[in-house]
């Protein structure tokens, strides 16, 4: 499944700092993910690797450092902020 990291971002109430129209192909573990797989950096250990990574795109969490990235990065927003990830699509006209 191809999606577009503006929609990734929706899902996990993120902001997409980079390209939010890079097509996203897939999943891949932060080590293993290339320039079309979506990776997460949720632990010190990842982030202070941010760096090295290949994926195209990284999710990180609220107000976290991403200086060196060269992937572009979905900053997830506070837990408090209601994610749209279960919402059902509108039926209204």
């Amino acid at each position: 499944m191809k999606i577009s990291l503006e929609k990734i971002a929706e899902i996990v109430s993120g902001e997409v700092k980079g390209d939010p129209n890079k097509i996203i192909g897939g999943a891949a573990p932060f080590e293993n993910a290339g320039s079309n797989d979506i990776t997460c950096a949720g632990t010190p250990k990842f982030l202070k690797k941010i760096h090295e990574t290949k994926a195209g795109a990284v999710i990180v969490g609220a107000q976290l450092p991403v200086d060196g990235c060269q992937s572009s990065v979905i900053s997830r927003q506070s837990p408090d902020k209601p994610s749209t990830a279960n919402r059902q699509p509108s039926t209204d006209n």
